[in-house]
């Protein structure tokens, strides 16, 4: 299934892709071989949210107390990837 490759992928292309890339295309192996910043191509019904499986350790880096945090804007809905 397509999407059971998708997150892996772009989850090593996350940090390069600008925030207007509204499409991607991936090819059978699993290759980035295409983006699209058009919103008409954006069929996205919902954020997934990347598996922390996918992330590596955070030993390293500061922490915040989740009091401290507010929510400036809401990225978009919001769902389970495993409803996707």
């Amino acid at each position: 299934m397509v999407k059971d490759i998708e997150v892996p992928i772009l989850a090593q292309f996350a940090d390069y892709l600008s925030p207007e890339v509204r499409a991607v295309t991936v090819d059978e192996d699993g290759l980035l071989v295409g983006v699209s910043t058009d919103p008409e191509e954006d069929d996205t019904p919902c954020f997934a949210y990347i598996p922390l499986s996918a992330a590596g350790s955070l030993a390293n880096y500061g922490t915040i107390q989740y009091s401290k945090l507010h929510e400036l804007d809401p990225l978009g809905p919001v769902c389970h990837p495993t409803l996707i």
